[in-house]
């Protein structure tokens, strides 16, 4: 029974923090602040934190952040961004170190947004997650969602919400695990702290879960990855405005074309409610002194 459980977490830790994805390089082939080889090239999160896209910022389209999971990439979201409309939804992509915490995580995008912001003039108005991306968005927008009053819509995928139960017994086991294997733990300070206040106000958050079991030796009911218990915790169930469940699994539902109609649908009803940019204007506003005004002409196409 032991060496089964041993056995058993040994997967998962496997599972939960190596690649998602075995067709990955490293980033050298990569430039940060908002260049990307070529839509067709892979990346690979190093040591730093990043934030990459396809072509230079285009404040006249929506900007849409993908955040990977555990040990991910931004190669991880190809499908995704294959299928996004680039005339009107710009691609951007946070890759953060695979041995970062969920909140070292959270500052090191709080820093590449305001940099986005500062030097580039390009705001995320939908932030899209998966897995471990989940957590780390949350705690983005906990402690810092407040300055980004454009981050309207946040998209969750297969995220651990209750953590993972076996993380306790791989931390145990692993003195010098990564610090994100003890923010799974259930209940850890991390993810007592993620619940402890809710998103802000102007934040809509939209839940997909996937339930698709494939063969594993994990126990517990899961998407080949993280149990469904986790994914459905129901605090984050209670905030969502809208939970959707897929016949995928954990690394499925990024390339389900399923799941993407059901995402583009919600990037639709958003893109339609934003404010329009004004001709011969840097950010889409019209000012006056102090004053700035928007003009939404989308919602009437």
């Amino acid at each position: 029974m032991l060496t089964r459980l041993l056995l058993a977490c040994a997967a998962w830790l496997l599972a939960a923090c190596s690649s998602l994805d075995v067709h990955r390089s490293n980033t050298a082939h990569v430039r940060p602040a908002l260049q990307f080889a070529a839509p067709d090239r892979v990346a690979r999160a190093s040591d730093a934190a990043e934030i990459f896209a396809l072509e230079p910022c285009d404040p006249a389209r929506l900007a849409v952040l993908f955040v990977h999971g555990a040990n991910g990439s931004p190669n991880d979201w190809r499908s995704f961004a294959e299928r996004l409309d680039r005339s009107r939804y710009q691609a951007l992509f946070f890759a953060y170190p695979p041995d970062a915490s969920i909140d070292e995580a959270a500052r090191r995008l709080h820093a590449k947004l305001l940099d986005l912001q500062r030097r580039h003039g390009c705001a995320p108005v939908v932030l899209t997650a998966h897995s471990l991306g989940g957590l780390v968005v949350r705690a983005f927008l906990l402690e810092h969602g407040a300055a980004f009053p454009q981050a309207t819509l946040f998209v969750s995928l297969s995220t651990p919400w209750a953590g993972e139960p076996l993380a306790k017994l791989g931390v145990r086991l692993a003195p010098m695990h990564p610090p994100a294997w003890a923010d799974l733990v259930p209940q850890s300070r991390t993810l007592r702290r993620l619940f402890a206040s809710p998103l802000p106000q102007h934040v809509r958050h939209v839940l997909f879960f996937s339930h698709k079991r494939r063969y594993s030796i994990l126990p517990g009911n899961r998407d080949g990855v993280v149990t469904l218990a986790s994914q459905l915790d129901q605090r984050a169930q209670r905030e969502a405005v809208l939970v959707v469940g897929f016949d995928e699994d954990h690394e499925g539902i990024l390339e389900s074309s399923q799941v993407f109609e059901r995402y583009a649908a919600l990037l639709g009803t958003t893109y339609r409610s934003m404010p329009e940019p004004v001709p011969g204007t840097a950010d889409g506003r019209a000012c006056d002194g102090g004053s700035c005004a928007l003009r939404n002409t989308r919602g009437a196409r």
